[in-house]
């Protein structure tokens, strides 16, 4: 059989390509323009389909053609223009066999192109612009072209293709099991012959993984997690086709082993119905299967395969990543901490767990705690009322022992923070009269002691000083309260200034 050659697709899974196929065609605006979106996208990963940039050029054409941003007529058809120019050339030119170029209407023609298409584009090329209305038919009708021609045969070839395989699989399991070997072996390589490259990953390994053919239908005939082995009799039945597969193509195992990690991280254990869960484990025992004695048995080629396990921690792929490091000698080291962050990882659920329990006993105890606090609200409420002749909110006036009441809403006037009532700034400046000295020393506001010292500089020392020694000449009062109107008047030559009488009284 001659070797067969990669052909590089842009997008991940053929699940991507079926998805952006109905955002395209879709009636929402929106999911038309995230399709668009999206080829974009592929298109910086490597060359597209012709028909796909096609199909998403004409979208988007059309998208724009119904935006609210205001463009000319003019520019729309000049974008429609180019867009059915590049659409029929690209399919043409795909189909032009030897030295001599032949007609494009002759391949449209053989294509099933209508004729008018290469009409429109010749005009587009040679002759005035076509008219807005043509042109929207133009691109309607190709767009109606490619889902037929493209799209739709794409998605129904893969779907019989998948159709196909699976009776292929099912009818080798029956002949192997009537040990009919001899027959199997054209039966795998009809298989090899309706699969290729570009669609094993999409066609032939879902198909391996159903239940039935890799995943037995009796749940007893299962492994479990802990013996991660694959039954005996499964193996002998399926050992064959996969060296069978590998060897046609290269790389199989490593996309089969990335496929069953894929299905097993994509839900948590603990949550998974028994059934599944046993599904589960016995994907598992053909993934430690596959990187035995397919992956690990070469120097090299499994780093995706190490790499994917490293990302999603999963008690599944835990185990894997120990296979590696038992298998490996060299990565023992390098993937020890990476061991034990996924030994403590598949702990944190049961903290979780426990955390969680210990949560809602505390909300439950904070609804008591709230339950009494409103109780106790209310029983106030009710004890304050019954000491009032009506109830709070209405028009009589209420007890005075509530304290705070709220204002009247409709007596109510706003008024600025710092004014009076009525919005009145009030006036902070002291009276003249505080200016004289004498009416204010008269009229006791400032009051003199009875004992001054000469040097005002030895009173301004430290309080306990100056105190001990004004309780030396005036002595203890007869009462709690001085007289001040008997006590003498201080000489005029003691009399200092007002300052400094503010600071002996402020030392006293």
């Amino acid at each position: 059989m001659p070797a067969r050659h990669l052909r590089s697709v842009p997008w991940a899974k053929q699940e991507e390509w079926e998805e952006v196929y109905s955002w395209l065609y879709a009636s929402d605006v929106h999911l038309r323009e995230k399709g668009v979106k999206r080829v974009k996208a592929w298109a910086s990963r490597g060359k597209l389909p012709h028909s796909v940039d096609s199909t998403a050029t004409l979208v988007e054409v059309w998208l724009r053609d119904g935006c609210e941003r205001p463009v000319s007529e003019h520019e729309v058809r000049l974008m429609y223009t180019m867009a059915f120019i590049r659409f029929v050339n690209g399919v043409v030119d795909a189909n032009q066999r030897g030295m001599y170029a032949t007609s494009v209407a002759n391949i449209a023609e053989e294509l099933g192109l209508p004729g008018w298409f290469v009409d429109l584009r010749h005009a587009g090329t040679h002759d005035q612009l076509p008219s807005l209305a043509l042109l929207r038919s133009g691109c309607e009708q190709a767009l109606q072209w490619l889902h037929t021609n493209y799209w739709s045969l794409q998605k129904a070839y893969l779907a019989d293709t998948l159709s196909e395989v699976r009776t292929l699989l099912t009818t080798y399991k029956k002949k192997k099991r009537a040990l009919l070997d001899k027959e199997t072996e054209p039966i795998l390589n009809e298989i090899v012959a309706l699969t290729t490259t570009d669609n094993y990953a999409d066609v032939l390994i879902p198909t391996l993984l159903e239940e039935g053919l890799l995943v037995p239908k009796s749940q007893k005939k299962r492994a479990t997690f802990n013996e991660m082995k694959v039954p005996d009799g499964f193996l002998e039945l399926w050992k064959g086709p996969l060296i069978r597969f590998e060897n046609a193509w290269p790389g199989f195992a490593e996309e089969l082993f990335l496929h069953i990690v894929d299905i097993l991280t994509g839900s948590v254990a603990d949550t998974v119905q028994p059934s599944t869960k046993s599904t589960h484990q016995v994907l598992a025992a053909w993934a430690h299967y596959v990187l035995r004695h397919f992956l690990l048995v070469q120097a090299s080629g499994w780093d995706n395969a190490l790499e994917a396990c490293l990302k999603r921690h999963h008690i599944y792929t835990r185990a894997m990543v120990g296979c590696f490091a038992e298998a490996v000698p060299s990565l023992r080291e390098k993937l020890s901490p990476f061991i034990t962050y996924m030994d403590a990882t598949a702990a944190e659920p049961k903290r979780r767990d426990a955390q969680a329990t210990m949560d809602s006993s505390l909300v439950e105890q904070l609804e008591v705690l709230r339950g009494r606090v409103e109780a106790f609200k209310n029983a106030a409420d009710l004890h304050v009322t019954s000491k009032g002749t009506s109830l709070p909110g209405s028009d009589a006036e209420i007890n005075d022992e509530r304290g705070w009441v709220l204002y009247p809403s409709k007596e109510w006037r706003p008024c600025p923070i710092g004014c009076l009532p009525g919005g009145v700034l009030p006036s902070l400046e002291l009276p003249d009269w505080f200016d004289d000295e004498e009416y204010v020393v008269n009229a006791g506001i400032v009051q003199i002691p009875a004992y001054m010292p000469a040097n005002m500089e030895e009173a301004a020392e430290g309080g306990t000083q100056t105190t001990s020694i004004l309780e030396e000449e005036i002595g203890e009062p007869e009462s709690d309260e001085m007289d001040l109107d008997m006590q003498p008047d201080p000489a005029p030559a003691e009399i200092v200034d007002i300052a400094a009488i503010s600071r002996k009284v402020v030392l006293l």
